[in-house]
């Protein structure tokens, strides 16, 4: 009898532990997603056009990694309200991107990594948690976007100019996005320094505007894309 009691303590007590480990598994699978910068760390020291690489590993929920939607993004903010786009649409499997650094001057720059799929749930939005500095050269080729308003009626034009030190010879293309950034078509190409953008009338919504600078050595200089370049356009029903 003394042996059946044993032999039953000894079977409830692996069953306990099987237990406790299937729970274990199961905490690990469901922990929360994570995401590491690996570069540039806190504290770097960037240069206005520098061509710097972004790394960083990530752990996602298994129901994203495995949905053939799910995209994620890369921003870069700062303190004083900068909220610039610096990828387009990546597939969560990436773990780097190439970047070249804007002409800005900013010691509390961060990178923001934003994932999930689109219109299914809350998209995750990781933080860099400590900064980095971004420090202008002592010359640097710029392209500087003025928009001569943020609203604009669909079937109208829009006054977009800009400056630029990229010298003689360098034509410019003039971008727009419907989707935050995601994709851009072409507009238009010059050589001067101002474009009158057609809105089409069937259009609706808001619209991102960058210009590039492409120079006689092939080289292409971009302006700044942020909250700044984003334009409301209103339907032609709207006051």
């Amino acid at each position: 009898m003394r042996k059946l009691y044993f032999a039953a303590f000894i079977l409830m007590f692996a069953l306990a532990g099987a237990s406790t480990l299937a729970v274990g598994q199961s905490r690990s699978e469901l922990a929360e997603p994570s995401f590491t910068l690996i570069s540039p760390r806190a504290g770097a020291v960037l240069r206005a056009g520098d061509r710097v690489e972004i790394r960083w590993d990530m752990k996602l929920d298994d129901v994203i990694v495995q949905n053939e939607w799910a995209e994620m993004e890369l921003v870069l903010e700062n303190d004083e309200g900068l909220n610039m786009r610096i990828s387009p649409q990546m597939n969560v499997t990436a773990r780097s991107a190439m970047w070249t650094v804007p002409n800005i001057r900013t010691e509390t720059a961060r990178i923001v990594m934003q994932c999930g799929i689109e219109g299914q749930g809350e998209m995750y939005r990781f933080v860099q948690p400590s900064p980095f500095s971004i420090r202008l050269g002592k010359i640097n080729p710029t392209v500087v976007m003025e928009l001569a308003a943020r609203e604009v009626r669909a079937g109208s034009n829009l006054d977009v100019r800009w400056t630029s030190n990229l010298g003689r010879g360098t034509m410019y293309d003039v971008m727009v996005s419907h989707d935050q950034g995601a994709h851009y078509y072409k507009a238009g190409t010059t050589s001067e320094n101002r474009f009158s953008l057609h809105v089409d009338d069937r259009l609706a919504g808001s619209m991102l505007i960058q210009v590039v600078g492409r120079r006689a050595d092939g080289s292409r200089v971009e302006s700044i894309v942020d909250r700044n370049t984003m334009v409301r356009i209103l339907d032609n029903t709207q006051d």
